[in-house]
């Protein structure tokens, strides 16, 4: 997992693709627990974290395109064509 430095947190975008990556690293997690699960409650539990896990890195990679498209749109309107 990486390291949250304050540094490389320069805007909104750099959270939310460490939250993504972090989202990403949670659903192998649990893949990997489910692989060791003892009894199939054990399985689907795990199972279901994972799942949980890509819900979430789903939402976030829809805020980042969402920030990204309105970055796109205020650099268009600042832009002066003289």
């Amino acid at each position: 997992m990486t390291a949250l430095n304050n540094d490389e947190l320069v805007s909104m975008q750099d959270i939310l693709r460490m939250a993504i990556e972090r989202e990403q690293e949670a659903y192998e997690f649990y893949i990997k627990a489910k692989e060791h699960a003892r009894t199939p409650v054990e399985e689907q539990m795990f199972q279901e974290l994972a799942d949980e896990e890509l819900v979430h890195k789903e939402e976030l990679e829809k805020k980042l395109q969402d920030l990204d498209a309105q970055a796109d749109i205020d650099r268009a309107l600042s832009y002066d064509v003289y």
